[in-house]
């Protein structure tokens, strides 16, 4: 689903992700792109762009993201 890559850090060769790689993920892991902008505290729009390609993410809103995501769905 997600390439080893784009889960390390810019230091050890950071990919960005698709926006297929993130929708992916989300649709894994349950969550909206409306919960993700509630979760890690962007436009409600942002997440919408990241999808549609609109926008690139930023190494900074997918490490959110992640771990954002990560905590939510993990008890």
């Amino acid at each position: 689903m997600i390439p080893t890559a784009c889960m390390t850090t810019t230091a050890e060769g950071w990919q960005r992700p698709t926006p297929e790689q993130i929708r992916a993920y989300l649709d894994a892991k349950g969550i909206t792109p409306y919960r993700v902008a509630q979760l890690i505290g962007v436009s409600r729009m942002t997440p919408h762009r990241w999808l549609t390609g609109e926008i690139v993410i930023t190494f900074a809103h997918w490490a959110a993201l992640v771990r954002a995501v990560e905590l939510s769905t993990n008890p």
